[in-house]
């Protein structure tokens, strides 16, 4: 389970996460391993990714992805965006399915990886209470499989522009970068495109 508001920096996440190196599989926020790190075994070049919307339902193609598996299925990522919109009685149907996996009674070829895209307020994701009182969310936070991703900060974002531009050997000056943070807002998308833009300079 990852939260957080910038929906960018959720998909770099799960990027890291799919990463066959584990080194790879550092924030890029804060550089460190988050708690999911070595949740897989499976190397990324075999991970198939399906993206799903939580607004639109927990679809039939979701749960035959989810449960249903081949002779020779490669292992497969669900990828649920805007997790805390799924109806209530989705939950419901998900919520002992994803407990049973938790318990390790699951399939170990279908992961799903919900993001929950919600403002923070005073440092904590705001949660519907609804959620957070689930069976499957209380065994996610004893196994430590939910991670928060706060977002960019005013403070925090010349520092991730100079780790992207770095990571994408972007060769740009280190004031050229500084003016890049001045005038962006704390918004990982935006600072992906303008660096988009100067890789191609």
């Amino acid at each position: 389970i990852c939260i957080g508001p910038d929906s960018q920096l959720l998909r770099d996440r799960l990027d890291s996460l799919l990463a066959p190196d584990t080194d790879k599989r550092k924030s890029h926020v804060s550089g460190q391993p988050g708690p999911m790190t070595g949740a897989f075994s499976a190397p990324p070049s075999s991970w198939q990714r399906f993206v799903f919307w939580a607004d639109e339902g927990l679809t039939a193609s979701f749960w035959e992805h989810l449960t249903l598996q081949g002779l020779f299925a490669s292992p497969k990522a669900l990828i649920l965006r805007n997790a805390q919109l799924l109806p209530a009685d989705a939950l419901k149907q998900l919520s002992p399915v994803l407990s049973a996996m938790a318990a390790g009674r699951g399939s170990s070829l279908a992961w799903p990886l919900l993001c929950f895209e919600v403002a923070f307020d005073k440092g904590k994701a705001k949660i519907p209470v609804h959620i957070s009182r689930l069976p499957f969310w209380q065994t996610a936070e004893q196994k430590g499989w939910i991670e928060e991703i706060p977002g960019l900060t005013s403070q925090s974002v010349p520092a991730y522009i100079r780790t992207e531009a770095a990571r994408n050997g972007i060769a740009a000056s280190q004031q050229d970068l500084q003016r890049l943070a001045q005038a962006l807002p704390p918004d990982a998308a935006l600072i992906y495109a303008e660096l988009a833009k100067l890789a191609l300079c």
